[in-house]
């Protein structure tokens, strides 16, 4: 075998190795990047799980002061709509609190 031709062998092989080491780092490298991209919106998609958590908490305690304030207004009107009885106090209850309403006429 010539000379030549071994170092035709020769360099092709190394060239060969060397491209497909390349093409191999690249490859994991786009594998790692993948795999951040997916912690990162994993990360998003639990705060945001948590924002909206934190949320239906907080709507869940304004529908119990609007229904707190409903009953209340109620109990007004209805009082109101007695003529002012404050013999009969009307009483309500939430969350093992009872409360007494009491009007008085103020004429």
């Amino acid at each position: 075998m010539s000379m030549l031709k071994r170092f035709t062998i020769k360099y092709s092989f190394e060239f060969v190795v060397i491209i497909l080491g390349i093409l191999v780092s690249l490859l994991l490298e786009q594998t790692r990047q993948n795999e951040i991209e997916i912690n990162r919106k994993n990360n998003t998609i639990k705060q945001l799980i948590n924002v909206i958590d934190e949320d239906i908490v907080q709507i869940e305690g304004f529908i119990y002061l609007q229904n707190y304030s409903l009953i209340s207004c109620n109990l007004i009107f209805d009082n109101l709509n007695d003529n002012n009885d404050t013999s009969n106090p009307k009483t309500i209850s939430f969350s093992n609190n009872t409360y007494n309403l009491n009007y008085f006429n103020m004429k």
